[in-house]
């Protein structure tokens, strides 16, 4: 529903786990660049946007900038489409992102070097010579260390000595604010920087950038987060762009604002963020927009797969209302109203009515909310109303973390009780984002949660990494390393012609990793990509909220308790059963 300015506290022990191992643990094999914005990589000048399509995905494509000769230096033409909205982010946990885990010695090619099979100089990489470090429980391949021409200027942003990187901090929002800060989750500008400053020298450390060193700029937005002011977004893109020429930029919170990666997109240059957009949008924007966290598309599927085999047909037996208890399932569908959130609500109720099991009785039709924090409490009513009025049973919100306060709270209210289907998006499933809740309603949530298990700060890859380079981490910056680590990575497997192109080659040339199957472990991410895959998660595991739960995070009551010891499961491969069993 909103957005916060400030970075999320204390995610350490989850949400580390999440944005840094699955950026490290891989990618399935795909095609190489072959559309026409990679055919324009060495274009001079940016196209025009694409419109926004009802779907998500843009019903036009902008016009290609114009053609340039091989990778020197030029801007690609545009990759076309747009949309957006708003809510916030940041955390902990236990690996890096863009390479393997588990010791993995899977490699793939970086182009224009030489593979990690023994030849080459390794000595920058860890002892035996198959990852890049061992600082962190996560790891790029080894890459042999470069010697020779890094061909100089390859791209925007690229010299033959530097590469410039963009974390964009959007404007604050004091409501925002003032909720997360009830359970002490926000941290200084002065502390993120800080942390920022200080994982830079671990990357420096490691990893292989071809004679080049990243410069990490910091930029404060202006643009008004809730409710969104789009067209601001675009104009911010242009003049960050003519500020810095910079050949990659990430925001770290969870966004709806698909106008700010859609514009640097067009712009030619690599950029992460935007949580569970759908898929075609990630696709459309090939090779420039990426992500750590799971797409809408696949959410949704997930979501349909746990239904379909645990849920639909049956009665709502986990509702809070006796009477709901009685009543065969209907579920209800609530997200925000933008194209790229929509088109995600609208693929999940294909699913459960005819897709994948069900029919239409099985189902209400999506309801969309305004991302306007200020409108907040009076939205929800009037969702909540309409809800109860059709009939549901039980309620999935693929939103941002600040939804389900005031839904929840509405709910009570109006003295609806039903069951809270989780979608596991939007960092939903942390144990302190819970306990904003109303949870006389939230005592009824279950289901897929993205998250793994808590884990002590001090075995995070922030910590690790900080203290690799002589300093105590100070809790700021879990999810800023996670997005620093694909962004080094991507840097890494890219070669020394850094190009778009030739990160995407890079990154789709890593077989998938991690997971429930492969390793056993229940903190191990499935990690991959792929030809319509631009996110990292494909996996999550079961759990349910319990108020008298003591967190492993904090000690305090209020947590997610997992099943099965918290393993994954991968997206289609929920055990038929009951739910919350």
């Amino acid at each position: 529903m909103v957005e916060s300015g400030q970075v999320l506290r204390r995610w350490l022990p989850l949400l580390m786990v999440i944005a840094v191992q699955v950026l490290l643990v891989a990618v399935v094999p795909s095609r190489g660049a072959s559309n026409d914005a990679l055919n324009a990589a060495a274009g001079t000048a940016a196209g025009t946007p694409g419109s926004v399509g009802a779907d998500g995905t843009g019903t036009t494509a902008g016009t290609a900038g114009t053609g340039g000769t091989g990778g020197t230096g030029g801007v690609p033409g545009s990759a076309g489409g747009s949309t957006g909205g708003s809510t916030s982010g940041s955390s902990g946990g236990s690996t890096g992102a863009g390479g393997t885990t588990g010791g993995s010695s899977a490699s793939g090619s970086v182009p224009g070097t030489t593979s990690t099979g023994g030849a080459g100089d390794l000595s920058k990489c860890a002892k035996g010579g198959k990852l890049q470090q061992d600082v962190t429980n996560s790891s790029p391949p080894c890459t042999p260390r470069f010697t020779g021409n890094n061909g100089g200027a390859t791209y925007q942003g690229v010299t033959g000595s530097t590469i410039k990187v963009i974390r964009y901090k959007p404007k604050s929002n004091a409501q925002v604010d003032a909720i997360l800060n009830t359970q002490g989750l926000a941290f200084s500008a002065a502390d993120e920087q800080a942390s920022q400053d200080t994982y830079a020298k671990f990357f420096e450390k490691h990893y292989e950038f071809y004679g080049r060193k990243v410069q990490w700029i910091t930029e404060q937005g202006t643009c008004e987060i809730s409710p969104p002011d789009l067209p601001c977004f675009r104009t911010e893109v242009k003049r960050l762009n003519t500020k810095h020429r910079p050949f990659g930029v990430f925001w770290t919170n969870s966004t709806t604002q698909a106008e700010f990666f859609d514009e640097w997109s067009r712009l030619g240059v690599i950029n992460l963020g935007g949580w569970h957009f759908n898929a075609a949008f990630n696709k459309r924007l090939r090779p420039f927009h990426w992500d750590v966290f799971m797409d809408g598309t696949r959410t949704s599927r997930n979501v349909a797969d746990y239904w379909c085999k645990k849920m639909q047909g049956k009665n709502a037996t986990l509702a809070g209302d006796p009477a709901l208890r009685a009543k065969k399932r209907k579920l209800g569908i609530l997200t925000q109203d933008y194209p790229v959130t929509r088109k995600n609500a609208l693929d999940l109720y294909a699913f459960v009515t005819g897709g994948v099991c069900g029919s239409k009785v099985d189902a209400a039709e999506p309801v969309y909310t305004p991302s306007n924090i200020a409108q907040g409490s009076q939205t929800a009513s009037v969702v909540v109303q309409k809800l109860k009025a059709e009939g549901v049973t039980t309620l999935v919100i693929i939103s941002d973390p600040i939804n389900p306060t005031f839904t929840t709270t509405a709910a009570t209210r109006q003295q609806w009780y039903p069951e809270h289907l989780l979608a596991g998006s939007g960092l939903i499933d942390y144990d302190l984002l819970g306990r904003l809740y109303d949870q006389s309603q939230w005592r009824n949530a279950f289901g897929p949660g993205h998250l793994a298990e808590p884990i002590a700060p001090d075995k995070t890859d922030s910590f690790k990494a900080a203290a690799d380079v002589g300093v105590r981490d100070n809790g700021a910056g879990a999810l800023i390393f996670s997005y620093m680590s694909f962004m080094a990575s991507m840097i890494q497997r890219s070669g020394p012609q850094l190009n778009p192109p030739n990160v995407e080659q890079g990154i789709h040339s890593l077989p998938p990793g991690g997971g429930w199957e492969r390793t056993k472990d229940p903190q191990s991410y499935l990690i991959s990509y792929g030809p319509d895959d631009y996110t990292a998660i494909d996996d999550s595991r079961h759990t349910y909220w319990d108020p008298g739960a003591r967190s492993k995070i904090d000690g305090k009551a209020g947590a997610y308790v997992a099943f099965e010891g918290a393993r994954r499961f991968e997206i289609g491969k929920w055990p038929r059963g009951e739910p919350r069993q």
